[in-house]
């Protein structure tokens, strides 16, 4: 089961951690950086038809899609 935690900052990273990657227990997760922006990062929203694609809001206004298959 992939259990993913996404992480936004006001640093402007968006980040994902993966719960299993790595070993069997969990106790080296996977931790990859998808942006780093100059605006904080406000909100984080999710495509319920489409499980790995999700938007990220920025204090700058902008809105970044972004989708874990590429």
């Amino acid at each position: 089961m992939l259990i993913l935690i996404f992480v936004l900052g006001m640093d402007g990273e968006v980040r994902y951690v993966d719960l299993h990657g790595g070993s069997a227990a969990g106790a080296n997760p996977h931790i990859e950086m998808l942006e780093r922006s100059e605006a904080m990062c406000y909100k984080i929203a999710f495509v319920p038809s489409s499980p790995n694609t999700f938007m990220v809001t920025h204090q700058d206004g902008s809105l970044r899609l972004f989708d874990l298959r590429t």
